[in-house]
């Protein structure tokens, strides 16, 4: 009986990713943000969080809420620390060596999505209102549906950086594909769940669209399949060292 050829299982991957995952995420993100936009569901969203008497976001000082928003991005920074700290490592120690390429996978993915697209590019250049801004809650800035051209002023709603953070939990589903399909599958669900909640204490706070989150989140996910592919698709440098064996 043959060894699998490990290059067999990271063509798999870049299939699954590229073939599967990628398009159906851009369909899903597309679908969600026009029926967002046909059903004015951002501010339907947000209306059920609104009170016309002060407070008018009465959960943004609740405790769970507040957390969430101040330490929130607690788990996300520990996994880029590891993966800093792996792919440092990996250069001095050969046990951390199998570590490098997905430890480069987590930082390029929160680097490129969260930390440069979301919070660099699209954030401070959108200038789009948030729900506390608009008229219909109070404000002053008119609602500006998603994906509607930038506003002339100084407001960076679109999208949530909060969001883009919480969804690089998605990351180690990634990294335990290629071995661990159940347990990937559990790591995803967790991550989806994680990024939902902070989506929606942003949401409750006055501070965010339902877009707004679903974008960081499809933004991130998008992104995890390039990189995946690219990254992790590959042979697994610790199987060929063993098949060499």
């Amino acid at each position: 009986m043959t060894r699998e050829d490990p290059t067999d299982e990271g063509a798999a991957l870049r299939r699954l990713w590229l073939g599967r995952h990628l398009p159906a995420a851009v369909l899903l993100l597309g679908a969600a943000t026009a029926l967002i936009r046909a059903r004015d569901l951002d501010l339907a969203v947000a209306r059920r969080f609104f009170s016309a008497a002060p407070p008018h976001w009465p959960l943004e000082t609740a405790a769970l809420v507040a957390g969430l928003y101040d330490w929130g991005n607690a788990l996300s920074l520990g996994l880029l620390a590891w993966a800093l700290v792996s792919l440092v490592g990996g250069l001095f120690s050969t046990r951390l060596r199998g570590a490098r390429r997905p430890a480069a996978f987590v930082l390029l993915l929160g680097l490129l999505v969260p930390g440069l697209l979301v919070n660099t590019v699209l954030k401070p250049n959108w200038n789009r209102a948030r729900p506390r801004n608009v008229v219909e809650f109070g404000g002053t800035n008119e609602f500006q549906p998603v994906l509607s051209p930038p506003g002339d002023h100084e407001r960076h709603s679109f999208p949530s950086g909060h969001v883009a953070s919480a969804s690089l939990m998605v990351a180690p589903a990634f990294l335990l594909r290629r071995r661990r399909r159940r347990a990937a599958r559990i790591a995803l669900a967790l991550a989806l769940a994680w990024t939902a909640a902070m989506g929606l204490v942003r949401i409750q706070a006055g501070g965010h669209w339902l877009s707004d989150c679903l974008w960081s989140l499809g933004l991130t996910y998008i992104g995890a399949c390039l990189l995946g592919a690219w990254l992790l698709g590959g042979s697994d440098p610790e199987q060929q060292s063993h098949s060499a064996a």
